[in-house]
Parts: C-alpha cells; sequence; structure tokens
C-alpha cells in the first residue's frame, strides 16, 4: 500500500492473494483514501466465496484467471477510465 500513498488512480487491478497480503486487504486500505477508484481482482484461487467476499469489499469486478483479454475490454473502455488523464495502478496481475 506504500506505493499508492499520495496518489490517486482511477482503477487498480490486483490479486487477491499478494505476497505481502490479501487483495482484499489492499481495497479496503483504498477504500479508505479513495472512494472513487475502482478496483479489479484477478485470480486463479477463483470460488464463490472469494467473489462475492471482494464484491462486498467494494471490488468493481472479479476475474478467475486464465482469461481472455477480450473479456476485460469493457474495464479498460468504461467511460469513468477512459481518455488521457486516466490512470491506473497494476499489482501483481
Amino acid at each position: 500500500m506504500a506505493r499508492y500513498q499520495g496518489q490517486e488512480f482511477d482503477v487498480v487491478v490486483t490479486e487477491l492473494r499478494l505476497d505481502s497480503g490479501s487483495g482484499l486487504d489492499l481495497i479496503r486500505q483504498i477504500r479508505e483514501t479513495d472512494d472513487c477508484a475502482s478496483a479489479v481482482v484477478v485470480t486463479q484461487y477463483a470460488d464463490m466465496a472469494a467473489a462475492v467476499a471482494t464484491l462486498r469489499e467494494g471490488a468493481t469486478d472479479f476475474l478467475a484467471k486464465p482469461f481472455r483479454l477480450t473479456s476485460s475490454a469493457p474495464l479498460c473502455t468504461a467511460p469513468s477510465v477512459a481518455g488521457p488523464s486516466a490512470k491506473a495502478a497494476t499489482n501483481s496481475v
């Protein structure tokens, strides 16, 4: 999380399981400082409980690996993140 302190992002893409903790913890911390950022979680450890927990924590989407690049296209073209001013942070995807 220290990596994101003092910065604002439109979209944060994170793995559910991180070496330094949990993607859910990261989403919680992001929500505390920036409730406008969208959070997308990707994981190879997908199950219904993980998806529900992730969405309840405020993630805007949950993707199971492997996924086709075209399946994430709507995430990248949404009006809230499209355009030259859009900034995205990616963590261990």
